[in-house]
């Protein structure tokens, strides 16, 4: 009888071993997706300030640009187009 318990409280040891396992290998499987995921999310937010930053540029170069255009062609005398 002594042994019999023995053995089932080993196979039930053996059991909690492999779940720890498992639960470890997961825990670490989320770790690494969490931080590729706070990775994914820095560079996302460092390409939204790239973009913004751009788009001020070329809304300010095109405004350069119109503004150029109307002095060139009051300059030479032709009309200024709206």
């Amino acid at each position: 009888m002594v042994k019999g318990i023995r053995a089932r409280m080993d196979a039930l040891f053996a059991k909690v071993r492999t779940q720890k396992q498992v639960i470890a290998d997961f825990n670490e499987q989320i770790q690494s997706r969490a931080s590729t995921f706070g990775e994914i999310s820095a560079t996302v937010e460092e390409l939204r300030g790239s973009s913004e930053n751009i788009a001020g540029t070329a809304r300010s170069q095109l405004a350069e640009s119109d503004g150029n255009a109307e002095e060139l062609l009051r300059e030479s005398g032709q009309a200024v187009e709206a």
